[in-house]
């Protein structure tokens, strides 16, 4: 199955950890085609530069690092 990870969920998982990042790994480890977007990229990195900008960077790079297919956004070619 094909799981579409959106900015909430991302930061959810990488910032606070708790249920959904037991559920992201789960996912990274069972078969799952886990998919994201350039738009999300972005947003994900806005968002982390204006909320926990002491860890923007480091958690950017943990999500830059996992096995997650990017797709085009709505309206790119």
């Amino acid at each position: 199955m094909r799981v579409f990870l959106d900015t909430n969920v991302i930061i959810s998982a990488l910032v606070f950890g708790g249920g959904v990042r037991r559920l992201l790994i789960e996912l990274l480890g069972s078969g799952h085609e886990l998919c994201t977007s350039s738009y999300v990229d972005g947003e994900l990195k806005e968002k982390l530069r204006q909320k926990w900008p002491a860890k923007a960077e480091r958690v950017f790079d943990l999500y830059a690092q996992m096995d997650i297919e990017h797709v085009a956004s709505a309206g790119e070619a």
